[in-house]
């Protein structure tokens, strides 16, 4: 049974397992910020990789003071929360090694274009495997490449209600 306790007109809900709840407070961070743990660079309200052209020309301009934090993503990944999941049931065995290759090179992909896109976890019980994702829509794409890749596999997506924005997509394989 859930408890909604109310603070100066805030409505905390309590968070189902692993979910994130997406708030945000006030300005966006001021300054350069350099994530201790991944290292991605945040400045101008976006995450940079270390060795992007942006962060290369911010080294030539700019360099005051530097902050250190810990990123989103990272943040996430540490306290077990997640935005994206998929779970794919009934995987013929043949398939895999295929899907964990598909999903690491996607997730390999995803990072490159966006530092905050990453792949949590891949976890494989019997026939079952199941991702979760830093963003609802990195899972999204990704079980929509699968769909395309095993013609076969039926699809589900499903999202969580205001304020979290937990993604689920259920994927099962046809029985032979």
């Amino acid at each position: 049974m859930s408890q909604i306790f109310r603070k100066k007109n805030v409505i905390k809900l309590p968070l189902l397992h692993g979910q994130i709840k997406r708030e945000e407070y006030g300005k966006a961070l001021e300054g350069l910020w350099v994530c201790k743990r991944c290292r991605n660079v945040r400045f101008k309200k976006e995450w940079h990789h270390p060795g992007s052209k942006a962060v290369e020309e911010l080294r030539i301009g700019e360099r005051k003071g530097v902050k250190f934090g810990i990123c989103p993503a990272c943040y996430m990944i540490t306290h077990g929360l997640f935005e994206g999941e998929i779970i794919l049931d009934d995987v013929p065995k043949e398939y895999h090694q295929e899907i964990v290759n598909l999903v690491r090179s996607f997730g390999r992909e995803a990072e490159l274009r966006d530092p905050q896109d990453r792949i949590i976890s891949l976890t494989r019980r019997k026939n079952r495997f199941r991702v979760a994702t830093t963003e609802n829509q990195l899972a999204v794409r990704l079980a929509k490449k699968i769909r395309e890749t095993y013609k076969k596999a039926g699809i589900s997506i499903s999202h969580s209600r205001e304020p979290y924005e937990v993604g689920r997509v259920r994927m099962s394989f046809p029985l032979r």
